[in-house]
């Protein structure tokens, strides 16, 4: 079995992890680490949290795009939010 782990270069710097690792032992793909950082590493949308989920949507998606998948292959996904002001800014929507 093999793993590899890297960092597609369309995301942002990790310390620590790798936004992606790929098993190959049946082609199972892990992401991790998809804050609200654009390629450079700066904050996108500070203060505006439908801003950040964008961005976070669009980091998901080019790590699944550098694993070889699709989001329809995704078989699951844990997501936190920091705060209380998420009614508020699903309400403003």
């Amino acid at each position: 079995m093999t793993i590899s782990r890297f960092n597609p270069e369309s995301l942002h710097a990790t310390p620590g992890y790798s936004h992606v690792t790929v098993v190959d032992a049946g082609r199972l793909a892990f992401l991790a680490g998809q804050c609200p950082l654009d390629v450079t590493g700066k904050l996108a949308g500070e203060g505006d949290l439908l801003a950040q989920v964008d961005q976070e949507v669009a980091n998901a998606l080019a790590a699944l795009r550098a694993a070889g998948a699709q989001p329809e292959q995704v078989v699951r996904s844990v997501i936190y939010v920091v705060g209380d002001d998420l009614t508020a800014a699903l309400d403003n929507s």
